[in-house]
């Protein structure tokens, strides 16, 4: 079985790649008993959630003032789809 230091590893490979099937069950009965590996978890899930709606907002707050925004280009079905998307991420 892998140590702490390997897992916070594995957990951000996680990540950012499908990792094996071994490596998911490692993980996995790892994070089932250890809770700072399970906080780590935690913390870099809520850390790449905040910095996608940070880099969503740079993006609007980027367009041109002479274009209209890109919610304005939206229907009303698509901005409360996105809406719901962006709570349920949240």
């Amino acid at each position: 079985m892998l140590n702490c230091k390997d897992m916070t590893k594995l957990i951000s490979d996680s990540m950012d790649r499908k990792i094996t099937l071994r490596q998911r069950m490692e993980l996995w009965m790892h994070v089932m008993m250890c809770g700072m590996c399970r906080r780590f978890r935690s913390d870099v899930r809520a850390l790449r959630r905040q910095l996608q709606q940070e880099e969503f907002q740079q993006v609007l707050s980027e367009e041109s003032p002479t274009e209209p925004l890109a919610e304005d280009k939206l229907s009303s079905k698509a901005k409360l789809s996105i809406a719901a998307a962006m709570k349920k991420v949240s």
